[in-house]
């Protein structure tokens, strides 16, 4: 009995320690499951939250788009509003602008360096500097001058945050690009405003800038055109500041670098800009000449850019631009010996007409005669506006080369006709409208306009030489009447 006894506590020992074996077994897996269920309700809670982030990130992107949107629509109401003469309401639309813009960049959400939504980041952190520079040039028109260089400041800003953010220099619309196009404008105000010194400063940064440009895409002839190009500014700045000797240095620089560098055969568009940039710059070396008393020097200048100028004018198909440079040249060139104004008027009307044609054209940026400033392409301006800013430019043109043939009548009224659809229009067809009003007789209109002449280029461009020369003329006409 006592072993049988002992062998039924051996077995019922065993079977405790078999059930607690399974007990903890059970108890085990039941822990992983639980562990398992869990692990799935974090996976689809995370899932989840990846999807309401990405959700409200692409809400997000395309809250941005719509903001980038309504910003733009600002910027073209502003835009109709100052063709129309409305400088208070286009002021007021482009500070709205500026606001959605502001407020835009500063809420930017996060993304990944080098995804889709990193990109478009630094594409709208572009446009908000493209919009400030933009808004810089609407301040300087109205001799707004601090208020302008604010604006040019603040755009560079953000043009060296889109560098410094992407890396290197990417594509001719890049942080690199903008910024050049910045710093020039920012010279031009500086040196508008009398801070010759830091506008000097700024002429010498577009340079580097476009040399660094050249050396990421090299062998580009708008690079290399666009260092050309501003090395002639530079050279126009010294010129206008009294500076003669390195005006000349500065100006043959820039020619050699375009004579030095011409185009494929089969790239048209960029020799006929080289002939464009060269004939710019024949021009201002000659003015610098005649100003200095080198007459034949002068002479030979100024025939080497009506060469240069016909050339690009011939070309196919017709351009509005170098056809109303031409027009241009042929009414108010600084040699009277190469003035033609009769052909200038056959060639304004031909332009006048071409720009609303003309395709892959140059682009002259908002008041290039108010600030002398031909650019290459802008491809962050709206081109409608550009177009019809320019046809304001080939209507003073047009009356310019009407007065030159005698013509009062009609040049007075194209020439009003331009200041009516831009009224900050520059001091030129002020000048040539007060000497058409002198000679139809009627003395207060003539007076009055060369009064606002007189005050514009000595708010805005006093050492000009093409506008001290039509002052003296416009002062003998007034005078001796």
């Amino acid at each position: 009995m006592l072993g049988l006894a002992a062998s039924a506590a051996v077995i019922w020992s065993q079977k405790s320690e078999v059930t607690e074996a399974l007990k903890r077994e059970g108890m085990a897996a039941q822990t992983a499951l639980q562990q398992a269920e869990e692990a799935e309700r974090q996976r689809k809670k995370a899932d989840h939250q990846r999807e309401e982030a990405d959700r409200q990130r692409t809400d997000a992107f395309a809250n941005l788009r719509t903001a980038l949107d309504l910003a733009d629509g600002h910027r073209k109401y502003g835009d109709l509003l100052r063709m129309q003469g409305d400088l208070v309401e286009a002021e007021k639309a482009y500070l709205r602008l500026a606001r959605i813009m502001d407020k835009l960049v500063s809420n930017l959400p996060p993304a990944q360096p080098g995804s889709k939504e990193f990109r478009e980041n630094l594409q709208h952190m572009l446009a908000h500097a493209n919009y400030l520079n933009y808004l810089g040039t609407f301040f300087e028109a109205a001799g707004r001058f601090p208020e302008a260089e604010q604006h040019y400041r603040r755009s560079l800003e953000f043009f060296q945050a889109h560098v410094a953010q992407n890396g290197t220099f990417q594509g001719i619309d890049g942080g690199t690009m903008g910024g050049a196009r910045a710093w020039k404008d920012l010279a031009r105000v500086l040196h508008a405003s009398g801070k010759a010194a830091e506008a000097e400063k700024a002429y010498r940064q577009v340079i580097a800038l476009r040399t660094e440009m050249e050396a990421a895409i090299p062998n580009l002839a708008f690079f290399l055109f666009g260092r050309a190009q501003s090395y002639l500014d530079l050279g126009l700045f010294f010129a206008e500041i009294g500076k003669t000797k390195e005006a000349e240095e500065n100006y043959s620089q820039g020619l050699r670098l375009l004579e030095a560098n011409e185009p494929p055969a089969t790239w048209k568009r960029e020799r006929r800009l080289r002939r464009f940039q060269m004939a710019r710059g024949q021009r201002l070396l000659g003015e610098l000449f005649a100003s200095s008393n080198r007459p034949q020097e002068a002479t030979a200048a100024f025939r080497q850019a009506l060469k240069l100028l016909e050339a690009a004018a011939a070309e196919n198909p017709p351009d509005f631009v170098y056809i109303g440079e031409l027009a241009w040249f042929l009414t108010d060139g600084p040699e009277p010996r190469l003035r033609h104004p009769t052909r200038a008027i056959e060639l304004a009307r031909r332009a006048l007409d071409n720009a609303k044609v003309g395709e892959g054209r140059l682009r002259l940026k908002p008041l290039s005669k108010a600030v002398a400033d031909v650019v290459l392409w802008d491809l962050n301006t709206d081109s409608r506006s550009i177009e019809g800013l320019h046809e304001i430019s080939l209507t003073n043109t047009l009356g310019a080369a009407y007065y030159r043939t005698g013509d009062w009548k009609s040049a007075a009224a194209m020439l009003e006709e331009a200041l009516k659809a831009l009224p900050e229009n520059n001091g030129t067809p002020r000048f040539f409208l007060s000497m058409a009003y002198w000679k139809l007789g009627e003395k207060d209109k003539a007076k009055r306009r060369f009064g606002e002449a007189v005050r514009w280029m000595d708010k805005y461009r006093p050492k000009s030489l093409e506008l001290i020369r039509l002052r003296k003329k416009a002062e003998a006409l007034l005078g001796g009447g």
